[in-house]
């Protein structure tokens, strides 16, 4: 495996000037007391200390509600829970799980099997719903080659995923690495590849070194990317103060970077907030 250079942060953390209590001390100083609130929720907390790393994320996704101060802790984790950012990333596991069991399913009977890789695939909620349902719609599983890679910073991501995959009985090749070196694990190219959740922390050159990575080294001919956009919304504006700072991208802008790396848009599902847009693409043939 190639060396991930460590000393760099994390991309969601990359631009945070603080630590857990030097953000406390800052907000203190500025006035912005309010978001002391959200220090007696366990998900509050976690999106102050770890940012939207892949297990803050997740906690978005279930309604497992915990705090300090029982009840008050729990009432503010469910009032977290409910922001419309986090009912869009719900709204965005369900899109990207019911775009990649169609699409493998589809390959599945066109071709006899399919090579799915999600990167970064964090905590691989999505590909467990994407076995569910296809294991539904009577497709064999079998046929599926599932991998999953994540630069897995501090070192947690991948032996949590693991743990999941074995309790969903889901067969899976996790690798920890930069997501610029999936052709260095694998021979020969990916019919799908999964995306989600990377471009916000990105500039928009970023994202089309990132789209050309994927064509020219990655997906197959006439393969598939699915990759996502967030819109401004209600939170927007505490990322600032909470130095979380998330790329929003004009649509068209993005549509004409997938164009110009060599990819056509087949279809697009924003969720019913408008926060966050699922673009399926399809990789033109050479």
């Amino acid at each position: 495996m190639s060396e991930i250079k460590y000393d760099d942060k994390a991309r969601h953390t990359a631009g945070a000037a603080n630590n857990f209590r030097g953000l406390c001390w800052k907000l203190f100083l500025s006035g912005k007391w309010h978001y002391f609130i959200l220090m007696i929720s366990d998900h509050g907390r976690d999106i102050i200390r770890r940012k939207y790393d892949a297990f803050s994320t997740d906690r978005a996704y279930e309604p497992n509600f915990s705090g300090l101060f029982w009840p008050l802790g729990v009432l503010v984790d469910r009032f977290i829970w409910s922001f419309p950012l986090h009912q869009a990333l719900r709204g965005r596991v369900r899109n990207v799980s019911d775009y990649l069991a169609e699409i493998t399913a589809r390959l599945v009977a066109e071709q006899g099997s399919a090579r799915l890789i999600s990167a970064p695939c964090g905590l691989i909620k999505d590909l467990i719903y994407t076995k569910q349902k296809l294991e539904q719609a009577g497709v064999s599983v079998s046929q599926v080659h599932f991998h999953g890679l994540d630069l897995d910073f501090n070192g947690d991501v991948i032996a949590e995923a693991r743990r999941r995959a074995d309790r969903a009985h889901l067969e899976i090749g996790l690798v920890r690495d930069d997501i610029f070196n999936i052709h260095r694990h694998y021979k020969g190219r990916f019919d799908i590849v999964n995306c989600i959740g990377l471009i916000s922390w990105m500039e928009l050159a970023e994202v089309e070194r990132l789209v050309r990575y994927f064509a020219e080294q990655v997906i197959s001919d006439r393969g598939y990317l699915l990759i996502d956009n967030f819109a401004l919304h209600r939170n927007s504006a505490a990322g600032g103060d909470l130095e979380i700072n998330t790329r929003y991208f004009e649509p068209k802008a993005l549509k004409v970077l997938f164009a110009r790396a060599g990819f056509e848009l087949i279809s697009e599902k924003t969720t019913s907030d408008g926060i966050n847009t699922v673009y399926v693409l399809r990789k033109r043939a050479l």
